[in-house]
C-alpha cells in the first residue's frame, strides 16, 4: 500500500509522470483541439495503457487524463453534463491501471476563461467547476488533486479552495511562468507561493513553461518561500510534514517540424537538467507537453545514481 503522500515528500524525492495530451496525440488518439478526456470512456484501454508505460518507467505518481475536465472548458465541447462521469472515470482508470503502490493525482487545469473583472467568468462559478470536478476524482479514487498550467493567481487559488470544499487530503498548485520568472499576469513565485499556501495548498509549484530560465527562477523563489515557512514551522514545534515544491516542464519549446509540434530535449537532456531543481528544495519531479515514458525513464534512473 502507498505510504502518506506528504511523509514520504519529506524523506524522499517522489517522480512523477510526464506528458498526456501530447502523447496522445502522438499515438494517434487525439486530435488538436478534442477534448482528451473523452477518451476516457471512448479509449479506456488506451488511458490504461500511458498510465502503466510511465509507472513502468520509474513513475511513483501518476495524473488523470482530466486536465480539461472542468464543466466550463467542457461545456465549449458540449460536453459540460459529462463532466461529473468522466472526471471519475478518469480517476478509476489511472487506480485500475497503477494498483494501490502507486499514487494517483487528480489533474484539473484552467477554465480557459479569464475571471471578472478582466473577463466575464464569475470567480465563485469558476471555484464550484473546480470543487465539482474534484469531488468526481476523489469520488473515482484520486489521491490528492494536483491544480496544473495556471497562469491567474486568481483563478488557481480558487481551483484550490474548491479542492478543500471536497475534501482532498492533499491539494498541489503548480502556476506557469515565462521570461523573468513571472505568469503573463507579472505574478512571481513567491507572489504566488504565498497566495496558493494561504488559500490552503499543501505544495505549490511549476508546470508546462518552455522558458527554462524563467520557471526555475520560479521555482526557486517558491521554494525559498517553502523553506521560510516549513523553517517556522518547526521552530514553532510542529511535528507534521510542512509544505513541499514540485517542477514538471515541457521537453523544451517546440518546433514544427513537417506540421508537427517537435520537442527538442532529449530524455537524458531532460533528467540532467530536472536534477538542479533538486538543489532548489523541490521534492516532486516529473514532466509536462513533450516529455513521454523514456523522459521519465532517463529521469528516474538518474535520480537512482544521484549520490544520496
Amino acid at each position: 500500500m502507498r505510504p502518506d503522500l506528504l511523509a514520504s515528500l519529506a524523506r524522499q524525492i517522489v517522480v512523477a509522470d510526464g506528458a498526456t495530451g501530447t502523447w496522445l496525440m502522438a499515438e494517434g488518439y487525439l486530435q488538436p483541439g478534442e477534448p482528451a478526456e473523452k477518451l476516457n470512456l471512448e479509449a479506456p484501454a488506451a488511458i490504461r495503457r500511458l498510465h502503466r508505460l510511465y509507472v513502468e518507467a520509474g513513475a511513483m505518481l501518476v495524473e488523470t487524463n482530466s486536465f480539461g475536465g472542468n464543466r466550463v472548458k467542457l461545456g465549449a465541447a458540449g460536453l459540460a453534463e459529462q463532466a461529473p462521469a468522466l472526471n471519475e472515470a478518469a480517476a478509476r482508470l489511472a487506480r485500475r491501471a497503477v494498483g494501490q503502490d502507486v499514487w494517483v493525482a487528480g489533474s484539473m487545469g484552467p477554465t480557459g476563461k479569464l475571471l471578472q473583472p478582466l473577463g466575464d467568468l464569475d470567480p465563485e462559478e469558476a471555484e464550484e467547476a473546480f470543487y465539482q470536478q474534484a469531488q468526481a476524482l476523489l469520488d473515482g479514487g484520486a489521491d490528492l488533486i494536483l491544480i496544473e498550467t495556471m497562469s491567474d493567481l486568481q483563478e488557481a487559488a480558487a481551483a484550490v479552495r474548491g479542492a478543500r470544499r471536497a475534501g482532498a487530503p492533499v491539494i498541489l498548485a503548480q502556476m506557469t511562468f515565462g521570461p523573468g520568472g513571472r505568469t503573463f499576469m507579472g505574478v512571481d513565485g513567491t507572489a504566488a507561493a504565498q497566495e496558493l499556501l494561504r488559500a490552503g495548498a499543501h505544495g505549490v509549484g511549476a508546470n508546462c513553461g518552455d522558458d527554462w530560465d524563467g520557471m526555475r527562477l520560479a521555482v526557486a523563489r517558491m521554494a525559498k518561500e517553502v523553506a521560510h515557512r516549513n523553517q517556522a514551522g518547526a521552530k514553532a514545534g510542529g511535528d507534521s510534514p510542512g509544505p513541499f515544491v514540485s517542477a514538471l516542464p515541457n521537453a523544451g519549446k517546440p518546433q514544427l517540424v513537417d506540421g508537427k509540434a517537435v520537442y527538442p530535449t532529449t530524455p537524458q537532456q531532460f533528467a540532467e537538467e530536472m536534477l538542479d531543481y533538486l538543489d532548489l528544495g523541490v521534492r516532486l519531479v516529473g514532466g509536462c507537453c513533450g516529455t513521454t515514458p523514456e523522459h521519465i525513464r532517463a529521469l528516474a534512473q538518474a535520480l537512482r545514481r544521484r549520490p544520496a
